[in-house]
């Protein structure tokens, strides 16, 4: 699940994507393999897996169960990204048109 604003896709909107910046790390640190925490979050290993590589997103309630499980802050796990939906130069191209 992709976490995004409400307004993703609304002209000069902005949305908000959480991704994992040293979730792989910290696991290791403790150690724990990425089987136990799946478990223990609740998400499959390949899931966790897709996080951990930044090819998914985590949605809130993940994040604190992750939080939670690994006894790290929200800024040792993860980054937020901004990410503007519709950009000045699409709306100038839309505008034309």
């Amino acid at each position: 699940m992709d976490s995004r604003a409400a307004t993703a896709g609304k002209p000069g909107s902005i949305s908000v994507r959480i991704r994992a910046k040293n979730l792989s790390s910290v696991r290791r640190q403790l150690p724990m393999t990425q089987r136990v925490l799946a478990r223990q979050v609740g998400v499959t290993q390949n899931y966790l897996s897709a996080l951990e590589n930044g090819h998914r997103s985590p949605s809130a309630p993940l994040c604190c169960r992750l939080i939670l499980a690994l006894d790290a802050s929200f800024d040792e796990l993860f980054d937020v990204v901004l990410i503007e939906d519709l950009d000045r130069e699409t709306l100038l191209t839309r505008e034309r048109r």
